[in-house]
C-alpha cells in the first residue's frame, strides 16, 4: 500500500467550523500535518492590511498626473519604483 501524503490526508478530512481560530487548529494538528502546518503559520500569520496596496495607489496618483496620461504601464511602474526608492533614502537619511 502506497503511504499519502500530507496533502492527501488533509484533504480527507472534514471541513474545520467556521468560528474555528485557524492558527488554533494548526497548532493541534502540527504532529499530522507538519510541512503543512509550517506552511500554515508562515501564510496565515501575516495580518491583513491594505497599507501598503494604499500606498501604492497614493505614489501612482502622484505620478499619474493630466499630463502624463499617455502613459504606458512600464513607464508608470518605473517612475512609481524609482519614487519609492527616493522616498525610502529620504526616511532614512533624516532618521
Amino acid at each position: 500500500m502506497v503511504e499519502r501524503t500530507e496533502v492527501e490526508r488533509y484533504l480527507d478530512l472534514a471541513p474545520a467550523p467556521r468560528d474555528t481560530n485557524i492558527l488554533e487548529w494548526w497548532a493541534q494538528h502540527e504532529q499530522e500535518f507538519p510541512k503543512l502546518s509550517r506552511m500554515a503559520r508562515t501564510y496565515l500569520g501575516c495580518p491583513a492590511t491594505s497599507a501598503s496596496a494604499e500606498r501604492l495607489f497614493s505614489i501612482a496618483g502622484r505620478v499619474f498626473d493630466d499630463l502624463r496620461q499617455g502613459m504606458d504601464d512600464t513607464m508608470l511602474e518605473e517612475l512609481m519604483w524609482a519614487r519609492i526608492n527616493r522616498e525610502g533614502r529620504s526616511r532614512a537619511a533624516a532618521a
